[in-house]
């Protein structure tokens, strides 16, 4: 994963796709790997492979409130101008705190969520 950053970072795009999928592809392969991949793709303008990479990232996670973080996460960055989805995703950071009340992720989340909502 961390290869994949570095080439990311680089340049080196055609070697970071490579190890992006390399990490995302294992039975074991965790949330991270595919959320990864999903950012590599959208600054890549790939929104559809991004779509399915940040579907793949929330089935992956397997503690609750984490999910919840994990499908805000990914709507916020999938659909930065859909007022509809950003409501949706501010309702699972909303989530993730009710499961895991000092979840500091979610809590920052749902911060930056609502910063950005009242900027608009």
């Amino acid at each position: 994963m961390h290869c994949a950053l570095v080439y990311g970072r680089m340049g080196r795009l055609q070697e970071a796709e490579s190890a992006h999928l390399f990490t995302a592809s294992g039975p074991d392969a965790k949330s991270v790997a595919h959320a990864n991949l999903a950012r590599f793709y959208l600054s890549q303008g790939r929104w559809k492979d991004a779509k399915v990479q940040c579907e793949h990232a929330v089935e992956k996670e397997t503690f609750p409130a984490k999910r919840a973080l994990r499908r805000g996460q990914m709507l916020v960055e999938l659909y930065q101008w859909d007022r509809e989805k950003l409501l949706e995703a501010r309702d699972q950071f909303i989530l993730a705190l009710e499961l895991q009340p000092s979840f500091k992720a979610a809590q920052d989340s749902l911060a930056r969520l609502n910063q950005m909502m009242d900027s608009e």
